[in-house]
């Protein structure tokens, strides 16, 4: 948590990597353009479940908190626009 950076390490399954928090993906987009929106994906774990209603219940909860300031950092990925400046 304190540098983002995930080790490549037998048993993690992945590469190594540097986790973004939004905070930071908006100071390296920035310069670039305008940031029109960004949300989180995989927000909410995926419902391995026969009961429809319940997996659309996650999906509904997840669409609609996705996109709140204090969710964007927390799913296992940062979706954001960029309106490119010329």
């Amino acid at each position: 948590m304190r540098t983002g950076f995930l080790p490549d390490e037998p048993d993690y399954g992945h590469l190594a990597m540097k986790l973004f928090r939004w905070s930071e993906l908006q100071v390296l987009l920035a310069p670039h353009g305008t940031i029109v929106d960004a949300c989180a994906a995989g927000l909410l774990p995926a419902a391995e479940t026969e009961e429809p209603e319940l997996r659309e219940f996650i999906s509904r909860t997840e669409l609609a908190v996705a996109g709140e300031p204090g969710a964007v950092s927390s799913g296992q990925h940062i979706l954001a626009v960029l309106r490119l400046e010329p």
